[in-house]
């Protein structure tokens, strides 16, 4: 390179390097004013000249000092040497604003911009990592002294098992609590633990009156009710919950660690699992079989990498028991396998079963249990007066470019970047790989409103989950071990941004499903359930309930349950709060009442129950609490 053109360069790079030390400096020294200054631009008096001037200054004194250091440098080693150390430095032209981004709720109302930002410090820090000629990063130089007790090859796999265990408690306690706090909801926690319920004393399949293998074939029930039967209540689901989420931590690590080579990338794989914000958004949101897929898949993977085809099979078949459209996934890991030449046989089987399993499970066995429920998610594709998925299937075929005008949108883009933000977008850098996304596109990616399916928060992007972390390890295990090291540093950054903005780590309030809820335990919290147990008391054990969103989960230990938002029935008793009232349910409620169908039995803070029957002396009193509540 010409001489006068690389002083340029490194004089150049050198000024932008001092002008982000200085920003970040200045973000740092704002402390806990940095939120505010970045998100409504507020700052002191006298604060703005001076974060102006800094980095204009930094920038301007770091270019002459450079080229005054390369015009007077004795020789070209030591010209190198600057050279070299500017290169170094690299790193910091990507990670100057992460000092804003490490306080919660920072651009709240601008997420996509935050995920935009976050995406691109990932991607630059890779990029100048691998660039820089730092020890153990870099391509050159020597590798860091690592102590001795890291080199014993069990250190790393007891560092995993301790991240799975302390984040394993974690969540147990964590859900276990939001559940005491009366924050799970009829809609999904009640409904699957009366499933449970119904199901162990022989009403298969219903749940709050409804026949629920017409909305999902999840009979990875039947393999869980046994656990349920020893120990039948709430917490169990929610313990189980847990274990499965997060226990898939241990395939991840075992598989990571046989294709990768290195169990300490495998421990920083794990490290990214257990942080990642759709994985703790399903923890801490009620209970679904969903979730629990991303274990059996997880192990299929690693029964498949290490040829033993026994406990492959019987995990690929847990995983389709978790939910029909899960066979999906398998199907496309089953065509993957082929189109690679790897395993034809086997991954033709795979392919074939599972697209025969979902067709038919989907469009024919559940069929006879009752209508899809969820089909408005998919509604802006159903033509006038057709009906059902073929209607979805027939328009994706036979229109698709009404589709993709329908699909593609602002939500989907968001949802995107979480799901491979913290991933530094490693797993859709190779095209071998792209095929086992295609479930999660059809699934979520066909969604037409905003809804929870497009949300990072809910279950439904599980659907991705395992996929994108196979796919990790694949592209990394075609780099050399050295070159993998600035992906891995960029997802933990990646990690680390997304921990504290949208992870439960944070003992304050925290976002999932469709709420912000947190694990103090207030004086209100602990009158409210006083309140809810005083009542409960007053109901029999057999009695059959309609019962409020936030109520339900509390007594879905029973035969005859419904939610309050779908009506009385021919319920004995009726239970709801004025929370509940939220979700829907002030109809029904204000007709019972005002017909006389039901009497209230008594009110206890913004708590009432009603008994089909009873004196309905009290019931003006509560039609007028219906009435105007907030």
């Amino acid at each position: 390179m010409h001489e006068d053109k690389r002083v340029r360069i490194v004089r150049v790079v050198a000024a932008l390097e001092a002008c982000a030390i200085a920003e970040f400096l200045g973000l740092l020294r704002l402390g806990g004013h940095a939120s505010g200054y970045v998100t409504e631009n507020h700052g002191g008096k006298g604060l703005r000249p001076l974060l102006f001037a800094l980095p204009v200054a930094a920038a301007l004194l770091t270019g002459i000092a450079v080229h005054v250091a390369f015009v007077r440098a004795p020789s070209e080693r030591e010209r190198n040497r600057y050279e070299r150390w500017t290169l170094r430095l690299l790193p910091l032209l990507a990670l100057w604003p992460l000092p804003a981004l490490l306080f919660r709720g920072v651009l709240k109302e601008n997420e996509l911009f935050v995920m935009l930002l976050t995406g691109a410090m990932v991607w630059g820090l890779e990029q100048a990592l691998s660039k820089a000629p730092l020890p153990f990063f870099g391509a050159e130089g020597p590798s860091l002294a690592v102590p001795p007790v890291l080199r014993k090859p069990w250190v790393p796999t007891v560092v995993a098992c301790l991240l799975v265990t302390g984040m394993f408690v974690f969540a147990c306690l964590g859900s276990i609590r939001i559940h005491d706090k009366m924050l799970t909801s009829n809609f999904d926690f009640g409904i699957f633990e009366n499933l449970f319920w119904n199901t162990l004393h022989g009403r298969h399949g219903f749940a709050l009156e409804r026949s629920y293998f017409g909305e999902h074939a999840e009979y990875l029930l039947y393999v869980l009710l046994p656990v349920y039967a020893l120990v039948p209540r709430s917490e169990t689901l929610l313990v189980l919950q847990s274990l499965f989420i997060v226990g898939a931590g241990v395939p991840l690590y075992f598989l990571a660690r046989r294709w990768l080579r290195n169990a300490w990338q495998a421990v920083v794989l794990v490290a990214v699992y257990l942080a990642f914000p759709t994985v703790q958004g399903c923890v801490f949101y009620d209970f679904h079989f969903l979730p629990l897929s991303v274990f059996f898949v997880l192990w299929a993977a690693l029964f498949y990498a290490q040829r033993r085809y026994v406990g492959f099979w019987i995990t690929v078949f847990l995983a389709a028991a978790c939910r029909e459209d899960v066979a999906l996934g398998l199907a496309a890991v089953g065509a993957a396998l082929v189109l690679v030449g790897r395993t034809k046989k086997l991954g033709a089987g795979l392919a074939v079963l599972g697209s025969v399993w979902f067709v038919y499970v989907k469009f024919f066995w559940m069929q006879r249990f009752g209508n899809q429920v969820f089909l408005d998610y998919y509604a802006d594709l159903v033509p006038p007066g057709a009906q059902g998925f073929e209607a979805v299937v027939q328009t994706l075929v036979a229109n698709p470019v009404y589709a993709l005008s329908r699909v593609l949108s602002e939500d989907k883009l968001l949802l995107a970047l979480h799901l491979l933000v913290p991933l530094a977008f490693v797993p859709v850098r190779r095209a071998g790989t792209l095929i086992l996304f295609l479930p999660g596109l059809l699934v979520v990616g066909l969604a037409t409103n905003r809804s929870a399916i497009t949300q990072f928060q809910f279950h439904y992007s599980m659907h991705f989950v395992p996929y994108l972390f196979v796919a990790a390890i694949v592209t990394l295990a075609v780099r050399r071990e050295r070159r993998r090291w600035p992906a891995l540093a960029a997802m933990l950054l990646g990690s680390l941004i997304g921990a504290v903005q949208y992870d439960a780590f944070n003992w304050d309030t925290f976002h999932t499903s469709f709420q912000e809820v947190s694990f103090g335990w207030s004086s209100a919290d602990a009158h409210r359930r006083a309140n809810f147990d005083a009542l409960v008391r007053l109901i029999p054990p057999n009695a059959s309930v309609s019962a409020g969103e936030y109520e339900g989960p509390h007594l879905s230990h029973r035969t005859h349950l419904m939610s309050v938002k779908e009506g009385l029935g021919k319920m004995d008793y009726a239970i709801y709060s004025s929370r509940s009232l939220r979700w829907g349910g002030e109809e029904p409620l204000l007709r019972a009442l005002r017909q006389g169908d039901f009497g209230v039995v008594e009110t206890r803070g913004d708590l009432t129950l009603l008994k089909r029957g009873a004196d309905t002396s009290k019931n003006a009193a509560a039609v007028h609490r219906l009435e105007h509540h907030p």
